[in-house]
């Protein structure tokens, strides 16, 4: 077998740590071999990022300066985003979407002081309970695919009528996510029906800072391609998107390549 008998991939590609590639001397192998992942180094992943940091909200068109409120048109919509990170908690996501709120400059207005201006209020209690109330909003949509409010179980109504409402204070540093690293030269496997170059399972730690995971009986999965001078990688959540990996960190991931002969 010309080949080595491990390889360490690191850093992604592209800013993206779940995207990994290498290039290698051009590889040849012998029938029957193997490869599995032994371990991984990763940094935070952002539980808030680009694609769920938006907050829709509506107010009344004449909150809004030279706004004019017509039949048709007595409310505006707006929105704002969240800084995208690794946020720990429930409640460090509300305190966020909370200070988007009071960062707004609202100029001249109706509002005769700042306590009349559009607010979200959070208070965490003793039960680790976390309570959120809108003022002065029409609405604040709850539904949204790009919102973080899926990921802090907050569903239901916000709107003048419905302001306020509870929900657990989840510790996200305390979390396990499954993923699927992929790698383009095994054999195909299947995941609900669909063929794809799965290598492994793999879990993602929601710490701050680094995350070590060592393998301590890896599965070794025939390779399909004999011959090869590349080998990318990536790691995917359970939806098939890449994982958000904090960019300033590199991932590590070590592979061993076997005879896998009975």
């Amino acid at each position: 077998m010309d080949s080595p008998n491990s390889i360490v991939i690191v850093g992604g590609n592209e800013d993206n740590q779940a995207k990994l590639e290498t290039q290698l001397k051009p590889i040849r192998l012998d029938e029957n071999i193997g490869m599995a992942v032994t371990s991984i180094y990763h940094g935070e992943v952002m539980n808030i990022n680009e694609t769920n940091n938006t907050i829709h909200y509506v107010v009344f068109a004449s909150s809004i300066p030279h706004a004019v409120a017509t039949r048709d048109r007595a409310t505006q919509a707006y929105e704002f985003k969240i800084p995208v990170g690794n946020y720990p908690s429930t409640a460090s996501i509300m305190k966020a979407i909370s200070d988007g709120f009071r960062s707004i400059t609202w100029g001249r207005s109706r509002f005769n002081d700042r306590s009349e201006e559009p607010r979200l209020l959070v208070s965490v209690d003793k039960e680790d309970t976390v309570t959120i109330q809108i003022r002065n909003l029409v609405e604040l949509p709850v539904d949204g695919e790009d919102t973080p409010w899926k990921l802090i179980d907050v569903g239901g109504k916000f709107n003048q009528f419905f302001t306020t409402q509870s929900v657990k204070n989840i510790n996200f540093r305390q979390n396990i996510h499954p993923s699927f690293l992929y790698v383009n030269i095994v054999e195909n496997s299947y995941i609900n029906g669909r063929q794809s170059r799965l290598l492994s399972m793999v879990p993602i730690s929601m710490n701050a800072d680094w995350s070590f995971h060592e393998f301590s009986h890896p599965n070794f999965v025939p390779i399909e391609v004999k011959e090869f001078s590349k080998i990318t990688l990536d790691i995917r959540d359970i939806n098939g998107k890449y994982v958000r990996f904090d960019p300033r960190y590199k991932t590590i991931i070590t592979l061993s390549l076997k005879s896998i002969v009975a």
